[in-house]
């Protein structure tokens, strides 16, 4: 019989019911996935993330607080695993479509995230991939066709290289004026997304959540909201003080992204 112990379930501060599980071995991960896809009795989306750390004794510590600071953007009813150096989110009911979407949401939470996590301890990873594979809604749910999914998330279908030695002071080289090509390039390094340009329609509701006043006092942009989190268009996403303004302020998880200072003026016209 396998050891049951091993496991145990992380309620990270703050967050409530988002919780993540801590497995110890590659059995533990089979196990869960195919209980949870037999309890659900739908079609489960699997999306992987691994990550590379310069030191061994980092990777599961890492790991961990990267997991516990991306968990609030999925939902409270997915299952969340960390395995070593690699996390599993487990989304019941989404089919391909929906899973590359929530890809993508915590792949871009995620870069800048360690970001984050690098400017705090100096120890964020050097690389990360990702990948993703749906179980279908089919009578049989067996634990190979689990075990084959698994064995197709380590083959990683996007992958990001950190240069995290060469990020900017936090506050540097965000004053002088630069080109679309000179922004792309600080936003991959700062590890945010970068917008050349900025929607200028947007509904009602996204636009009340932050006043012109309030946004062009910290040059700003809303974008969107979903799920509690705001994304914002921000000339300096590194801005410490105006991102927990912005969190004081709606109440809400903010995600910023870069965009130039004359791209903001002009929405805001």
């Amino acid at each position: 019989m396998r050891e049951q112990g091993a496991s145990r379930l992380v309620y990270p501060p703050s967050m409530n019911a988002y919780a993540y599980v801590d497995l110890g071995a590659l059995h533990e991960l089979e196990d869960a996935v195919l209980a949870f896809w037999q309890r659900e009795q739908r079609e489960l989306a699997l999306v992987s993330f691994t990550f590379e750390f310069e030191q061994a004794e980092q990777a599961a510590n890492g790991t961990r607080v990267l997991v516990e600071r991306v968990r609030a953007f999925v939902r409270k009813t997915d299952q969340v695993f960390v395995l070593g150096e690699s996390c599993y989110f487990l989304l019941p009911g989404a089919r391909l479509e929906g899973a590359r979407i929530v890809q993508e949401r915590l792949w871009q939470a995620l870069l800048w995230q360690v970001h984050e996590q690098e400017l705090d301890t100096g120890e964020g990873p050097m690389v990360m991939q990702s990948s993703l594979r749906t179980l279908p809604d089919a009578p049989q749910r067996s634990g190979q066709l689990v075990q084959l999914a698994l064995r197709e998330l380590r083959q990683a279908s996007r992958s990001f290289q950190f240069y995290q030695r060469q990020l900017l002071h936090p506050h540097e080289a965000l004053s002088s004026p630069s080109g679309p090509d000179d922004l792309a390039r600080l936003a991959q390094r700062m590890g945010v997304p970068y917008l050349s340009s900025l929607p200028g329609n947007l509904p009602v509701q996204v636009r009340n959540l932050v006043s012109k006043q309030l946004a062009q006092e910290l040059q700003c942009y809303p974008l969107g909201c979903e799920d509690d989190v705001l994304t914002v268009a921000m000339a300096d996403p590194r801005n410490e003080a105006a991102l927990s303004r912005l969190q004081q302020e709606t109440g809400l998880t903010i995600y910023p992204v870069l965009t130039s200072k004359h791209e903001l003026q002009s929405v805001w016209l």
